[in-house]
């Protein structure tokens, strides 16, 4: 049997809007960012967006929702890093104003528990849109104030897979030899 031959494609850039299309192509003219990365983390920004507020019925009976796992893979020195931050920074500088709410929250809060212990503050509840560094457990904890989905963003693809098995003795249900 005779293997087909890839040639090299573009990412289809037609998929997004004009103004989309248009930020990418002046990104890799102007800053030499890819258009492959950048699409593929404007699809992993939008599927965050949209969450878990669409579903599927992909055979009568059965409805489930749509998830979108992207791994960004490239030789060291590509440009992966700034390209997809290039996408995803106005989601991250929002993601951080979310924490930076919550900790200013949760300060007050506290501070008025300790001065009255039945304070009408009602308990801050911690929500964001974009977890790194976390556990599995952590990541289960944050998902419960945010039902509409977490996305993870791991710069390294060899963090993600570590961070599956971090404070986990057993390795996360990974089977190893011994």
């Amino acid at each position: 049997m005779k293997r087909e031959e890839v040639t090299e494609q573009q990412f289809p850039l037609g998929v997004f809007p004009v103004f989309f299309r248009e930020y990418i192509q002046e990104c890799n003219k102007t800053l030499g960012f890819s258009v492959d990365y950048m699409g593929c983390s404007l699809l992993w920004l939008t599927s965050l967006a949209v969450g878990n507020t669409i579903k599927v019925s992909p055979k009568t009976g059965y409805v489930d929702i749509c998830s979108v796992w992207i791994a960004v893979v490239g030789s060291p020195g590509v440009g992966k890093t700034p390209s997809v931050k290039a996408i995803i920074r106005p989601l991250m500088d929002l993601n951080y104003d979310m924490i930076e709410n919550y900790n200013q929250s949760r300060k007050e809060y506290d501070e008025a528990i300790k001065k009255d212990k039945k304070s009408e503050l009602p308990e801050p509840i911690r929500s964001q849109m974009v977890v790194g560094d976390i556990t599995l457990e952590s990541l289960a904890d944050i998902h419960q104030n945010r039902p509409q989905g977490i996305g993870v963003f791991k710069d390294e693809l060899a963090g993600w897979f570590k961070d599956m098995n971090k404070y986990n003795k057993n390795g996360g249900g990974i089977v190893t030899g011994k």
